[in-house]
């Protein structure tokens, strides 16, 4: 590593970051960023380099100039995340509807200014496609304006039901339950590190996001604009950890009796473990557990834009990464004897030619431009 240069882009504007980043990544000039935790609203950094670790994710990236170290959680910031979201859920619990929804519309307004600030970072870390990162920017700041605005509707707010007895009146409030873990998987960073705790915020909990080891910059970036956009220290703190230390980690805060829920959004077998674990604690999850999405192509479909959607849904969140085509046996295999002939050949046929496309415009830069 002697004879590597490195630059720490802190301390700059947006914009001058994004520049001097393309002017020392053609230099050949190695970026350097180091994730710390949030716990209570400060940045953490343990001691001697414990439990750091670099996201295996960057060396996906052909012509990646960033060396990125991550602080990684052990068992006392654990306790200590949970101690604070958990004194900080006394007072968020009882904020007004209106301060809230203020400080979600500005959250937004933050999310807009630095757009482009996260734009580089997604396809920095994540190494996903200049579109892939406008969607999870977008489709984040429209989420958080959605939350804004469900604080003070009914939804959340509390509202009359009609009884049977016209003399009384019925009024439905909503409670929330308190600390909150939200766990978000890296390949859709933003949009899903957004969805991991905003909700649960937006309803008065309190929150614990836990990223994910390959995209750590992204889910670091999503609690340190919570802390910016004025939410109380321990609204939402953020740990990581390595990979090596998962299960001591989630059973750490799960077992917390502080702790009253988990989110996850991941494989099913990781998803099994914690549901398992979380069970043993006799506390509720919501997952949304991995899977290859299927495509139904009917008898009367239009083949080529079939094939063009089912093609930009497998490769819209992957960037210089090759996969195989399901083969023309697995499609016939895969249908009645009687709908064999339904024109797979064609369909094949054009997905194959799809995929050869994006494949090629994926790793154009690295086939022109080799390093």
């Amino acid at each position: 590593m002697d004879d590597c240069h490195y630059v720490d882009l802190v301390e700059l504007s947006i914009d001058v970051r994004l520049f001097l980043g393309e002017v020392l990544l053609n230099m050949g000039i190695q970026t350097r960023h180091f994730v710390p935790l949030i716990i209570n609203g400060v940045d953490i950094h343990l001691t001697a380099g414990a439990s750091t670790f670099e996201p295996e994710s960057l060396s996906a990236a052909s012509r990646s100039q960033t060396t990125t170290i991550a602080q990684g959680a052990d068992i006392e910031s654990c306790h200590a995340a949970v101690n604070s979201s958990a004194q900080a859920f006394d007072s968020w619990r009882q904020t007004s509807a209106i301060a809230k929804r203020a400080l979600l519309l500005r959250l937004a307004d933050l999310v807009k200014t630095k757009a482009k600030e996260i734009h580089a970072i997604i396809q920095d870390e994540v190494h996903g496609t200049s579109l892939w990162a406008t969607i999870n920017v977008q489709e984040s700041i429209l989420m958080i304006e959605e939350m804004a605005a469900l604080v003070t509707s009914p939804s959340l707010s509390g509202f009359l039901p009609p009884i049977q007895n016209t003399d009384s009146h019925a009024l439905v409030l909503v409670e929330p339950l308190g600390v909150i873990l939200g766990i978000a998987p890296w390949n859709s960073p933003l949009i899903l590190g957004f969805r991991a705790v905003l909700p649960a915020i937006a309803a008065g909990n309190t929150t614990i996001l836990k990223g994910s080891e390959l995209s750590p910059r992204t889910h670091y970036w999503i609690a340190s604009q919570f802390r910016e956009a004025g939410f109380p220290p321990g609204v939402c703190n953020f740990l990581l950890h390595r990979g090596e230390d998962a299960a001591r980690v989630f059973e750490t805060i799960i077992e917390r009796p502080e702790v009253r829920k988990c989110n996850f959004t991941g494989s099913t077998p990781v998803g099994r473990a914690i549901a398992s674990r979380a069970a043993a604690a006799l506390k509720p999850c919501l997952m949304e557990l991995g899977g290859k999405n299927f495509a139904l192509v009917l008898e009367d479909a239009d083949l080529q834009s079939a094939a063009k959607l089912v093609c930009e849904g497998a490769f819209l969140n992957v960037s210089r990464q090759f996969f195989t085509c399901a083969s023309e046996d697995l499609f016939k295999k895969r249908w009645p004897t009687d709908m064999r002939n339904f024109r797979v050949d064609k369909f094949v046929c054009r997905l194959i030619r799809f995929s050869s496309l994006v494949l090629f415009w994926q790793n154009f830069e690295k086939l022109c431009c080799p390093t």
